[in-house]
């Protein structure tokens, strides 16, 4: 197939961030083996063996969940250091990427994006399920709210992404997009009631989710040395845009 398309650039930005959580039995560990390392290694080695004169790089979406509970702002030389199935499989992918870079054909780069909202987003994740149920006038549960995390807009995540075209970096570099900071979940979520105009009441659980990272934000200054990108949409911008798409269901960027 990789030979019929000839690709001159290959965007990998698939992995199953379900398991996140684990299991009794730990079948996630196993799961998170072979659909997400497994999968991601099949498609670079059938790339690499493809034959594939044009295909200059290979662009490999990750994580900041892959440094877990390191030192804040999370620094790509750092060590990573996983919570759950999830995350170590995506770390195993980054290094097995750089253990590669060498011996591939073409440039592989591994980008560590903030955690990505906006137009489109499946409304299982926290940001779109709480938009729709304010807009519903339903009220919603949340947990303490007390997390930190970096939020980028997807149409950032794009352009970072787009502007790997431009510039040459080195095979198995990792860069960070985000915004380079952190909010609390209990004020985004406070923001969007706001934006919405909405009646919906947050109900505190009190509780957050078992092994969940209590702070996640990345530095953005590789990506502003090496690619002169920086995020041009500010949270609540986003925000908007993302709560307009969901009153008439568009995907705005």
């Amino acid at each position: 197939m990789l030979g019929a398309i000839r690709p001159e650039i290959i965007y990998h930005l698939a992995g199953d961030a379900s398991l996140r959580h684990f299991d009794p039995a730990l079948a996630g560990v196993v799961n998170s083996i072979a659909r997400n390392l497994q999968a991601s290694m099949n498609l670079v080695v059938a790339a690499a063996n493809a034959a594939l004169p044009e295909l200059q790089l290979l662009v490999r979406l990750g994580g900041m969940e892959e440094y877990g509970r390191g030192p804040l702002p999370y620094e790509e030389s750092q060590r990573e250091q996983p919570v759950s199935p999830y995350s170590a499989s995506q770390v195993a992918v980054t290094h097995y990427l750089q253990m590669l870079a060498a011996r591939l054909p073409f440039r592989s780069v591994t980008i560590r994006p903030a955690l990505i909202y906006g137009p489109g987003q499946a409304k299982s994740f926290f940001i779109p399920s709480l938009i729709e149920a304010c807009l519903q006038g339903r009220d919603f549960r949340i947990s303490t709210g007390s997390q930190g995390r970096d939020l980028l807009y997807v149409g950032d995540l794009v352009a970072g992404l787009m502007r790997l075209l431009a510039v040459s970096v080195a095979p198995g570099e990792i860069i960070n997009l985000g915004s380079g900071g952190e909010y609390l979940i209990k004020d985004v979520a406070a923001t969007i009631v706001r934006l919405t105009g909405s009646t919906t009441q947050l109900l505190e659980e009190g509780s957050a989710r078992p092994g969940q990272i209590e702070h996640l934000f990345g530095s953005r200054k590789k990506a502003q040395e090496l690619l002169g990108w920086q995020p041009a949409v500010d949270l609540e911008e986003g925000l908007r845009r993302t709560i307009t798409s969901l009153r008439v269901g568009t995907s705005i960027l």
